[in-house]
């Protein structure tokens, strides 16, 4: 299961690793089972997975089955997420994609300013609560991934830094497909179509105050600190961050 984050390339690595002939991702992502149960009757819930568990149908003998829902790290909007997957799936391998934090910011952004043109000027918006819920909370991949770690062993969990796929997306792969137990010399052959590019990217890329920096880092950069060294990257491996 790819649990995140959002803007970090999960729509092309999804797509890449359903041409593995031993994994299965349905065409349709973010399937937003997970972090949509609150509230609900047992009987909405069961609804909910013969619903879920549908997308599903056409796997045929592929020895991995997954997904891509970003929202299932969306801490602290969307909880619990961790046991709810645990109750139906047990502790399963999970794919968690993670980039430049302010970058990640500015891609959510330009999304968001595309869905909605009246929001207000980057350098203005970045600093309501809004943005502090659904944006920069994401780009704390230690407050995301912490309650994993917590419910999931180590190894079921793999980090893919992002640049490390731009740099050279075969390898990348290839670690996945280690992690997920099917053969890794698939990724030679695996093409690097890019997937999910539209009319967000029409939105012109803000210019940052460096107030705007300033605060972002005041927020992430002692997490994000501790995040890079578990993970075995120097400190200042995102320049945004340093």
């Amino acid at each position: 299961m790819i649990i995140g984050a959002a803007k970090c390339g999960t729509s092309a690595i999804a797509a890449q690793l359903n041409q593995h002939p031993d994994i299965f991702i349905p065409e349709e992502k973010e399937l937003h089972y997970f972090d949509r149960l609150f509230n609900l009757t047992e009987e909405q819930r069961d609804a909910n997975w013969a619903r879920y568990m549908g997308h599903f149908r056409e796997a045929g003998s592929a020895k991995r089955r997954g997904e891509a829902t970003v929202a299932y790290t969306m801490l602290p909007r969307i909880r619990h997420v961790p046991d709810e997957i645990i109750k139906k799936l047990g502790k399963i391998p999970l794919i968690y994609i993670v980039r430049d934090p302010l970058e990640r910011i500015v891609s959510q952004y330009r999304h968001r300013k595309s869905d909605y043109p009246e929001t207000e000027p980057f350098n203005v918006w970045i600093h309501s609560d809004m943005a502090l819920e659904l944006c920069i909370h994401r780009s704390d991949y230690e407050l995301q991934i912490a309650p994993f770690r917590e419910k999931f062993c180590e190894d079921n969990i793999h980090i893919c830094f992002y640049e490390d796929y731009k740099s050279d997306y075969q390898r990348e792969l290839s670690s996945m497909f280690e992690f997920l137990n099917v053969p890794s010399n698939s990724a030679q052959e695996i093409q690097n179509n890019k997937v999910n590019v539209i009319s967000k990217n029409r939105v012109p890329i803000p210019e940052l105050a460096q107030e705007s920096e300033e605060f972002v880092r005041s927020i992430l950069r002692d997490n994000i600190r501790k995040f890079l060294t578990h993970y075995g990257k120097p400190e200042n491996f995102w320049p945004s961050m340093a």
